[in-house]
């Protein structure tokens, strides 16, 4: 399994290698960011696009790195969305089928929808009108950097190989003093 570990400077750097892209299409009216991944995410295209108006869905589809479970949506109040151009956006189209499910619950409400990711994989079922990066990658985002390192724990890989994606095995080791045991 090939590890990438993103800095913030890079994600920020993807972010303004894409934004203009979304620019010279249509002006969003609302940003929707699929939380959690999406989160950070949507902020940050907030702030680049000058849309204000952010809502946030909650979307489950992994527990683990290789766990995949079926695709669950959290509640989210869509009638605001009537007749809004909306820019749906997560960090990674990773299988695809989270932003297939959304999409596909948030069409029939808005005037026009458009998806966004920093990062497709090259095995998604699912291509965002808009991203910047394909990769055959386990990402792991400055956002998820405890989460991917107990999940890649789990799955028998040292902490010696994780470090090879870029993060800092200071780092790794801080984060690893974080990590509540069952002992």
């Amino acid at each position: 399994m090939r590890i990438r570990a993103p800095t913030w400077d890079e994600i920020y750097e993807l972010a303004l290698s894409l934004a203009p892209k979304v620019l010279g299409d249509i002006p969003f009216d609302v940003i929707v960011g699929v939380s959690r991944g999406g989160l950070v995410t949507a902020r940050i295209f907030s702030d680049l696009l000058e849309v204000k108006d952010v809502i946030i869905i909650q979307s489950e589809h992994y527990r683990g790195i290789d766990v995949l479970e079926d695709v669950t949506v959290g509640k989210i109040d869509i009638s605001d969305l009537h007749g809004r151009t909306v820019l749906l956006i997560d960090d990674i189209a990773d299988t695809g089928e989270s932003l297939q499910k959304i999409s596909g619950l948030l069409i029939p409400k808005t005037y026009r929808l458009k998806t966004l990711c920093l990062f497709k994989k090259n095995s998604s079922t699912f291509t965002p009108d808009f991203y910047q990066k394909e990769t055959d990658a386990w990402i792991i985002f400055p956002w998820d950097r405890l989460e991917a390192l107990k999940a890649l724990e789990n799955k028998g890989i040292s902490m010696k190989e994780i470090a090879k994606s870029g993060i800092k095995e200071s780092m790794l080791h801080r984060l690893k003093g974080l990590l509540i045991t069952d002992e």
